[in-house]
């Protein structure tokens, strides 16, 4: 179950990070 909370705060981390290249 940890794993798995770290997996989704990671690809909520990538989202957001492709979110802000993508408006840069």
């Amino acid at each position: 179950m940890g794993g798995m909370d770290i997996k989704k705060e990671v690809s909520h981390e990538n989202k957001y990070t492709m979110v802000r290249s993508l408006k840069n």
